[in-house]
């Protein structure tokens, strides 16, 4: 968004969307280490560790799952809500465009 003369406003909404798109990238690079973690904690170490240790192993995976699920949602959230006021402000000016021109 840039500010013009006389205090117009100009809005890059092709800019903005690309900032949206790599919230979303991200949110994919998250998943997918999401996966690598599952993969570490559920297939590889269980194999070479038994009794509490296998417990703590087991609870640290739920623990670092469950932070990487609430980094997934939130971003999840930050982007559709951005799509969403993106798509609003798109929308008046389009209103606003053709109540100028009549």
């Amino acid at each position: 968004m840039t500010v013009g003369g006389d205090d117009l406003v100009f809005h890059n909404f092709s800019e903005a969307h690309e900032g949206l798109d790599h919230i979303k990238r991200v949110i994919d690079n998250v998943s997918e280490l999401t996966d690598t973690v599952r993969q570490v904690f559920q297939v590889d170490l269980p194999e070479g560790f038994k009794g509490t240790t296998g417990t703590e192993i087991t609870a640290a995976h739920h623990e670092i799952d469950s932070c990487l699920q609430d980094i997934i949602h939130e971003l999840s959230a930050i982007q559709v809500d951005g799509v969403q006021q993106q798509d609003d402000m798109a929308a008046l000016d389009r209103g606003l465009a053709q109540g100028i021109r009549g």
